[in-house]
């Protein structure tokens, strides 16, 4: 791994160890918006960031790809209702 990345402390998300990683900011991002129809009518769109990624030291799943934990940011939703689901405003 390049020099450039720093060695930070990262829970494993899984077995809750603390374990070495490197942080790997992101390059480049492209969120897409995932959409949801309900039977109601309703839409609820979401979408998920990440800020970086945490590469753990040495981890690799079966395949031999190796283990990364994410750094996420609050997922954005939004919801679509129509109106004849909307209570009458007072």
């Amino acid at each position: 791994m390049p020099e450039q990345f720093k060695i930070v402390k990262v829970k494993n998300p899984i077995t809750g160890e603390e374990l070495n990683a490197y942080d790997v900011p992101l390059k480049e991002s492209n969120e897409k918006w995932s959409e949801f129809e309900l039977e109601d009518g309703t839409k609820i769109r979401m979408k998920v960031t990440i800020s970086g990624a945490h590469r753990f030291v040495g981890k690799y799943d079966p395949q031999g790809n190796p283990m990364y934990d994410l750094v996420a940011m609050p997922q954005i939703v939004t919801v679509y209702v129509p109106e004849e689901l909307k209570k009458e405003q007072e």
